[in-house]
């Protein structure tokens, strides 16, 4: 029997999943909005997205993305030192070593 035959033939997590013993990947009901989903017909905080907060929806949020992406594009494409330092890594590096001369 190859791997992929032995990977194919794996039938544990499918077994564990029809009986109601599988606790992972859950099946949300419809999208998460505004933090909330629906699992098992109860309404809950989406705590494991990375949109928890449901700024991804958010218009202001939307605009300055766009804003940034149009002055800074959408990779820094390298390390500082083989590319150069932007105006957003000096900023962001400002309070940082302010607050550690304190």
């Amino acid at each position: 029997m190859d791997l992929l035959e032995k990977c194919r033939a794996y039938a544990r997590a499918d077994e564990a999943r029809d009986v109601g013993l599988y606790p992972f990947y859950p099946a949300f009901q419809g999208p998460s909005e505004g933090g909330q989903a629906v699992l098992d017909g109860a309404e809950v905080c989406m705590l494991g997205s990375n949109n928890y907060r449901a700024l991804s929806e958010n218009a202001q949020v939307i605009g300055a993305a766009q804003d940034a992406i149009a002055l800074y594009g959408t990779s820094a494409t390298g390390s500082r030192i083989s590319r150069r330092t932007s105006p957003t890594s000096s900023a962001t590096r400002r309070p940082s070593s302010s607050a550690r001369a304190t």
